[in-house]
């Protein structure tokens, strides 16, 4: 399920365009990457249930001279089922080198798309022309 809403508004000489998203899709026999006793590899396993949920939120302003944008997501990714995984690498594993998951325990999930990210960035015309100054920087990333 995903619902949302965007519009835009004019502001000075240009126009600021927003968006606002919720999301939280239940999956059920979803795919995941499972540790390998062999360091560096995994496969692949079913696992009965998943659940992801979270919030994207973003702003755009652009006149003839500006562009600028922020944008921000939160993504909570869990496991829905009661039951065990290959996880031999894991403190926490048992002597047969499975951990135990519950409702709620969190799926890990790249770095790059983990938790929390913001990001703002932006464009500037120099001088009334074509040539643009581009920027971007992640503010913060949890």
């Amino acid at each position: 399920m995903k619902v949302g809403l965007r519009g835009d508004v004019p502001v000075l000489d240009g126009t600021l365009d927003w968006k606002l998203g919720l999301f939280r899709i239940d999956s059920s026999d979803d795919i995941i990457q499972v540790a390998s006793v062999i360091q560096g590899r995994g496969s692949f396993q079913n696992v009965p249930e998943t659940r992801r949920q979270g919030v994207e939120a973003g702003a755009q302003y652009q006149s003839s001279r500006w562009l600028a944008y922020v944008g921000y997501s939160f993504l909570d990714a869990t496991y829905q089922f009661t039951g065990t995984l290959p996880s031999p690498n894991n403190p926490f594993a048992d002597a047969d080198g499975t951990c135990a998951w519950c409702p709620g325990k969190n799926i890990r999930v790249s770095r790059s798309i983990k938790g929390i990210r913001a990001r703002l960035q932006g464009d500037v015309g120099l001088h009334g022309g074509r040539r643009r100054r581009r920027g971007g920087q992640p503010i913060f990333r949890r």
